[in-house]
């Protein structure tokens, strides 16, 4: 299942959904005006039950707390059993942020989809 939707012009969410991995490509900014928008994406997946989050942010020019937050939390990072999120394409200044935060294993650079990692291990 494909989807988009955009908020405002600024940030484009696109998702593909297979048996037990949702792909989601982030386009423009993830924001504070703009983090509600991905956190209803992922409310609903987790709602579904979901395991594996593979976030491709090739297109992503800017990320700030308010995004980086919404993405733990709607990825399930505060919960017991969190699902699998691993992180791909980070230019250089998204990057940046993970490794300032302290979430740059997150960050997966293989070229496969980045299913195989979970926050804490490795």
């Amino acid at each position: 299942m494909r989807e988009m939707t955009s908020a405002l012009g600024y940030l484009g969410i696109e998702t593909e959904r297979t048996r037990s991995v949702l792909r989601i490509c982030l386009r423009g900014e993830l924001d504070m005006l703009t983090a509600p928008l991905l956190a209803e994406v992922l409310e609903r997946d987790r709602a579904s039950g979901g395991r594996h989050l593979v976030v491709d942010m090739t297109e992503l020019q800017f990320i700030d707390r308010a995004g980086l937050a919404a993405l733990l939390e709607g990825a399930g990072q505060d919960s017991q059993s969190p699902p699998v999120l691993s992180i791909t394409g980070c230019p250089p200044n998204v990057r940046r942020v993970l490794e300032l935060t302290g979430h740059e294993d997150l960050i997966n650079d293989s070229p496969l989809t980045g299913v195989s990692r979970k926050r804490g291990s490795g």
